[in-house]
């Protein structure tokens, strides 16, 4: 047999982009924009996919190295100099994004779960990662110190499928499939504290004060974390089907609250404080021309009013809750988009592409299901344009 040809070395992207400029542009701009160098660390698969028609339909930057299976959570540390992804290959992986006139991602540093990695995120020094996973292990590692390891820092009794660093308080907070919400100060092998949930956990977000917690069977736990944390309140979601993300409004929104998508392409905004009439859903994510209706996967708000949604079309939308209008959508990409995040500034959105098993076995495909992770220069455009209200 003839000897299969060797895989093309990973590579580092740079394109040239100014932050802050205010203008439509991105990362991308085609090939005269910037081109691809050579990276040192590599790891993973090439970021090339030949099963997609398109793979950039956007013209993004694309993220060198991605992970060999779908992506679960991204995460950008605050000033957007680093990239942490966990995914089901019981990977997460870190990458250093340099910023500047040319703006180039380099693959450093990745660990492993034995299972699926589901959750990954930073502490406030944004040198800090924490993750979760499948063998109900939560590790701790710090970037750029090679000769020390990740350590385990806390565990659960299944699956662990969330997790959040409250700076206010110091902690890490995680949740899991066991119904088991617990606070870690990564100095001790046990809990400073935990709550029982009504089920599974499924998605989690903190906006301090507050913390919201979606589990199966539609229930919404809210937590106050000012002083000693407590149960602020348990209700049902507002929604009809399966909850599929949650976003708290950014700390420091006047009126503060939560975004919450479903499987059944809708998304809820409800505020805490006020009367129902102020809580509003719409649609989204859905096919008009086939009648095709798609999973919210991700939500990930910008600012107080603006966020974007990511579905399981491929697509992803900024919106604006005030004026209830999508101010700006972006082609589809040729698999679902499972993960995003914003840095703290709000320059550069980060998202992820991979099978979300929306079809289950039958629409497996190993090709497809290899990620592929972009960066999104954040626009003017992006932020203020025009849209039809929902």
């Amino acid at each position: 047999k003839p000897k299969p040809k060797p895989k093309p070395q990973p590579k580092a992207q740079a394109m040239a982009f100014s932050f802050g400029s205010g203008g439509g542009g991105g990362f991308g701009g085609g090939a005269a924009a910037g081109g691809f160098g050579a990276t040192t660390g590599g790891f993973g698969a090439s970021a090339a996919n030949p099963a997609v028609a398109n793979p950039n339909p956007n013209n993004d930057l694309v993220v060198p190295s991605p992970p060999g299976d779908t992506v679960s959570q991204l995460a950008l540390n605050d000033n957007g100099t680093g990239l942490l992804a966990s995914s089901w290959d019981g990977k997460v992986s870190f990458w250093q994004v340099a910023r500047g006139p040319q703006v180039t991602v380099t693959p450093q540093a990745q660990i492993t779960h034995e299972g699926p990695a589901l959750c990954c995120g930073f502490a406030s020094d944004g040198t800090t990662a924490f993750s979760g996973g499948a063998d109900g292990k939560v590790k701790m590692w710090q970037l750029g110190q090679a000769n020390r390891p990740e350590q385990q820092v806390g565990a659960h009794d299944a699956p662990v499928k969330c997790l959040t660093f409250c700076a206010e308080l110091n902690m890490l907070i995680t949740a899991g499939w066991d119904k088991k919400l617990k606070f870690w100060d990564c100095r001790s092998p046990n809990p400073a504290g935990q709550f029982d949930l009504p089920e599974r956990a499924y998605c989690m977000s903190a906006g301090f004060p507050y913390l919201g917690v979606a589990t199966a069977n539609r229930r919404l736990c809210f937590y106050n974390l000012q002083g000693q944390p407590s149960l602020a309140e348990e209700r049902e979601s507002p929604l009809k089907y399966q909850s599929s993300c949650l976003a708290l409004f950014p700390a420091g929104s006047q009126r503060p609250g939560f975004a919450l998508g479903s499987v059944e392409g809708r998304v809820a905004i409800h505020y805490f404080k006020g009367t129902d009439k102020d809580s509003f859903a719409f649609k989204c994510h859905r096919d008009s021309s086939t009648s095709r209706i798609y999973a919210v996967n991700a939500i990930a708000f910008h600012s107080g009013d603006i966020f974007t949604t990511m579905g399981s079309d491929g697509k992803f939308h900024f919106w604006n809750k005030f004026k209830k209008t999508r101010l700006k959508g972006y082609e589809a990409l040729g698999e679902s988009i499972t993960a995003g995040a914003f840095n703290k500034g709000g320059e550069i959105f980060a998202y992820a592409a991979g099978y979300d098993w929306r079809e289950g076995a039958a629409g497996y495909n190993e090709q497809q299901a290899a990620s592929r992770i972009f960066l999104h220069a954040v626009s003017k455009e992006d932020l203020e344009g025009k849209g039809k209200r929902r």
